[in-house]
């Protein structure tokens, strides 16, 4: 199963119907599970894209003074998916479906957790895209042994299993979520809020877990070496990355908001919600 979560600006809902309608059109018969907030679900352009329909509380994605906050959704994907399915691919929604996703999710199962990991290092090494909090205070707040290895991961995309090890990992983000960290060891926010990528990486620090998986899923469009031809072959997702809107620069380079587009185009979605229209209302655009 495919797990999606929506909630916030309405952009976010379009975004969860193109992708569903990318999954479906590459595999008609994968089953797509929707989070979303009860705002969104009125909004939703098709909901017979979804084969699981469920609608999150308030709590599950805003914090106590009532603002929106992904990590709180995002650190309990693993509790959402097991609702709903013992085994599950999550996928950000902002994002477009290149290629079947059926032999990924069959080279994942017995994985029990999985996803992107850009880099991976000890306290006294320098972790590429660990770019949250210093290593001081990762290993300080998440109290890590001396030795353990952190995982610098990237979020967009993750693949869990019903376990005993996930249960842990649950506990743990649910743990450090109510503690939460101070502000000052946080170096860089995430649109104003916590990173969630930070909350999984200390945790899997903790627990010893490496998510590594070789097979690359999700294209991030902030470069341009890459050809069109090589995304289509070797991804799955298109990631409609970073800040965006009509008139906002943003990290994913034209190029790649074009092939959104086009591809959406040749799938032939009716109404057609462009890449720009949709990334006005990213998170990442609040300061």
């Amino acid at each position: 199963m495919i797990l999606l979560v929506a909630f916030g600006k309405r952009g976010y809902g379009l975004m969860a119907h193109n992708l569903a309608f990318s999954i479906k059109h590459h595999s008609p018969d994968l089953k797509i599970g929707l989070w979303i907030d009860k705002n969104l679900h009125a909004q939703l352009p098709d909901k017979s894209l979804f084969d699981d329909i469920r609608i999150l509380s308030e709590h599950d994605y805003r914090d106590e003074k009532g603002n929106v906050d992904p990590a709180i959704a995002k650190t309990q994907i693993y509790r959402l998916g097991c609702e709903m399915s013992e085994k599950f691919m999550y996928l950000d929604v902002d994002g477009l479906c290149l290629n079947d996703l059926r032999p990924t999710l069959k080279r994942l199962e017995g994985s029990q957790i999985a996803t992107e990991v850009i880099a991976k290092g000890g306290k006294n090494e320098k972790i590429e895209y660990s770019i949250w909090a210093s290593n001081k205070d990762i290993w300080g707040f998440f109290e890590l042994p001396e030795d353990a290895e952190l995982c610098a991961i990237q979020s967009s995309w993750a693949y869990f299993e019903k376990s005993p090890i996930g249960d842990k990992m649950q506990e743990w983000l649910d743990y450090f979520m109510a503690v939460g960290m101070p502000k000052y060891m946080v170096s860089n926010q995430w649109g104003g809020t916590l990173p969630d990528e930070l909350m999984y990486q200390g945790v899997y620090a903790k627990l010893g877990i490496e998510p590594n998986f070789e097979e690359k899923v999700v294209f991030f469009g902030n470069e341009t070496k890459t050809t069109e031809e090589q995304v289509l072959e070797r991804y799955k997702v298109l990631s409609l990355y970073g800040n965006g809107g009509q008139t906002t620069r943003t990290l994913t380079k034209q190029q790649w908001l074009m092939l959104h587009d086009k591809k959406l185009r040749e799938y032939g979605a009716r109404p057609l919600y462009k890449a720009r229209e949709v990334m006005m209302d990213k998170h990442a655009n609040s300061r």
